[in-house]
């Protein structure tokens, strides 16, 4: 016991070999190699001290050599392993628990794109004759989409399976805590009719083999069954349905460690549902899904920033693979048909309000942007994004041979973006954006007299507006990113140059994974 005394005086028989001008010189060096260490990290003032003991250390333990050497290289800090409670045994080897390992409960905002494809055969009235009958005509139509975007909340339970080092399996639930419009759609004329389908009880569940990109970050593929039930309702007559609706999603998502229980998730999700029969019509369904989350892992682990974090600042230059949903809603005023008459008989004419229409499609963009650091941990991203190729927003035809098609063309963004650093590797930022686009309409038609106002079959208008997102972005090799963001677009709502009484008011859902390289 009485050893235990001489503890406080190890320091200085440890360096009683060493004059105090040697040390003096050896404590500035250790400094300075620390100062070089850490440049453009931010570091803390704790964080400087730290390394600069240690590079004490490697210096006083030095063998002796002939020569006197000068330090040129920066000697690797190996960090110590981080354990939780219980390390565990997995086949012949001791792994390393995982901070992603356990039982998660969380909550996530998502902003959703869901459309349906419908196909049906209706009559249509071209005449009377004499006796007061009617002479229909009927046509089929093929609407590619048809549906709504809006905001969607869920709450989520996983469990996360360990078996290897970095590898794990993620098992989960959610359940959404409101219902999400699919359909509204509007005919005023005489008798006004109006048509509604609402997806409700929606819920899913999932498996995502896992991999850590680092303790605090872990990236992964999700695989989920999905099921709604889909209501809906008219005044027009037909019957209405309440019927089940399955399907399956894929995703990629980021997760990244923020305090010792609590996690971000950034995730991007393409869900596919069934055909089923509503209102006598085929209805093919999808959703572009943008999902952003916090949870609550009950395991706790502590959380890793040291001198080995990596350094987001610089130039970057890189491209993105994007789920995109661009929906609009229209307006179209009684006016529009100016110009339809049959045999001299005039038309009924209608005020229209359909909300909305558009399509998921798969796009990718080149980015360029350069991330300047603040102050400790915080950075500010500038940059700008060009899209490569046009996207097909819907298109509508029927069995007569009219089609008409939107597209979006020659799309870019600029924009602005403070971030985080949450870990070692992982930088979680805030996206405030300009876009600017063209929309580009058009049609072909059996019976071009018949288009009223609608002369022109192809026209080209500018349109812009403002987005915001969330994102999170982690190195997965030197100097390489990856991103994954969500962004929510809303354009200004404007009337089209073919005709003022169509009035568009367009959003997007773009839900992008993202690599880029760092100069």
């Amino acid at each position: 016991m009485k050893y235990l005394l001489l503890l406080p005086l190890l320091p200085s028989l440890l360096l009683a070999d060493v004059s105090a001008e040697k040390l003096a010189e050896i404590r500035q060096q250790a400094l300075e190699q620390a100062v070089e260490f850490h440049k453009g990290k931010n570091p803390s003032t704790s964080q400087l001290l730290q390394t600069a003991r240690e590079f004490e250390d490697y210096l006083l333990n030095q063998k002796p050599v002939s020569k006197p050497v000068s330090v040129k290289k920066i000697p690797q800090v190996e960090e110590k392993p981080t354990y939780n409670a219980s390390t565990y045994k997995g086949s012949d080897k001791v792994k390393k628990a995982s901070h992603f390992k356990g039982l998660s409960l969380g909550a996530n905002v998502s902003s959703k794109s869901t459309t349906v494809k419908v196909e049906g055969g209706v009559s249509d009235v071209t005449s009377y004759n004499m006796d007061g009958t009617k002479n229909k005509t009927s046509r089929n139509y093929e609407f590619d989409g048809l549906g709504q975007s809006g905001i969607q909340g869920d709450l989520t339970i996983d469990y996360g399976y360990q078996f290897s080092d970095k590898g794990l399996l993620l098992f989960g639930a959610s359940y959404s805590i409101n219902d999400f419009d699919l359909l509204d759609f509007t005919l005023a004329n005489s008798g006004s009719s109006s048509y509604s389908a609402e997806a409700k009880k929606n819920y899913s569940l999932s498996v995502a083999p896992a991999y850590e990109l680092s303790e605090n970050v872990l990236s992964y593929f999700k695989l989920s069954y999905h099921h709604f039930d889909l209501e809906t309702s008219n005044n027009a007559g037909l019957t209405n349905d309440n019927i089940g609706v399955h399907g399956y999603g894929v995703a990629l998502g980021l997760k990244s460690q923020i305090t010792e229980n609590l996690f971000a998730t950034v995730e991007m999700q393409r869900v596919m549902h069934s055909k089923d029969s509503v209102i006598t019509h085929e209805l093919g369904t999808g959703s572009t899904v943008g999902a952003v989350g916090l949870s609550y892992n009950f395991n706790g682990s502590p959380l890793v920033f040291d001198s080995r974090a990596s350094d987001f600042s610089g130039l970057t230059v890189g491209v993105t693979g994007e789920l995109k949903s661009t929906m609009s809603k229209y307006d179209v005023g009684s006016n529009f048909y100016s110009n339809y008459y049959t045999s001299g008989v005039p038309r009924t004419r209608y005020d229209a309000t359909l909300d909305s229409a558009g399509n998921q499609h798969a796009a990718s963009s080149m980015t360029l942007a350069y991330t300047f650091p603040v102050a400790h941990r915080t950075f500010l991203m500038a940059g700008g994004s060009f899209a490569i190729g046009d996207n097909k927003v819907f298109e509508i035809s029927n069995s007569d041979g009219d089609k008409v098609k939107f597209e979006e063309q020659d799309h870019f963004s600029l924009f602005v973006a403070p971030a985080y650093q949450l870990s070692n590797n992982s930088l979680g930022y805030v996206k405030f954006a300009y876009h600017d686009t063209s929309i580009n309409l058009s049609g072909s038609f059996s019976d071009e007299n018949a288009q009223g106002a609608m002369v022109s079959t192809s026209y080209t208008q500018d349109m812009d507006g403002y987005g915001i997102g969330v994102g999170l972005r982690s190195e997965i090799y030197r100097d390489i990113f990856a991103d994954i963001e969500i962004q929510h677009v809303m354009y200004d709502s404007q009337s089209t140059d073919v005709s003022s009484y169509i009035n568009m008011d367009t959003t997007s859902t773009i839900g992008n994974v993202g690599i880029s390289y760092r100069f």
